[in-house]
C-alpha cells in the first residue's frame, strides 16, 4: 500500500533547537489526529522550523514558520504502522508516542 501524491503546497522546513528566554507556562490542550484523541500538557518550546528552499525549489510561504513544543500525553500510547511517501522515497514506519506539537507562527529576527 503506497500513499497518494506528495503534497506540493507545503514548504519544506528546517528546524532549529531553541531556548526560550521567558518562562513558559505549561498548559493542557485537547488534541486529536488520525491516530488518537488525548489531552496533552504543552511544556516548553523546543524547535523553530523555518521554510527552506531544498534543491533550489524555492519557498512558497516565507513568513509561515512552525514552533514545536515538547508535549506529554496523558492517553495510552498505542502503535500505528504507517507508510510515508515523500521526496526521499517510500518508507514504512511505526508511530507510537507523541513528542511535539508544532503550531503555525510568525517570527521577527532581532
Amino acid at each position: 500500500l503506497v500513499p497518494g501524491a506528495i503534497p506540493t503546497r507545503l514548504d519544506h522546513f528546517l528546524c532549529y533547537k531553541v531556548h526560550s528566554s521567558s518562562r513558559f507556562a505549561w498548559r493542557g490542550v485537547p488534541l486529536e489526529d488520525q491516530f488518537m484523541e488525548e489531552r496533552a500538557t504543552v511544556k516548553k518550546p523546543r524547535m523553530l522550523c523555518n521554510p527552506v528552499s531544498k534543491n533550489g525549489e524555492g519557498i512558497q510561504s516565507p513568513r509561515e514558520h512552525l514552533v514545536c513544543y515538547v508535549t506529554r500525553g496523558h492517553g495510552r500510547a498505542s502503535r500505528h504502522g504507517i507508510v510515508v511517501r515523500n521526496r526521499f522515497g517510500v518508507t514504512s514506519m511505526t508511530a507510537w508516542k507523541t513528542r511535539h506539537l508544532c503550531v503555525p507562527s510568525t517570527t521577527t529576527v532581532l
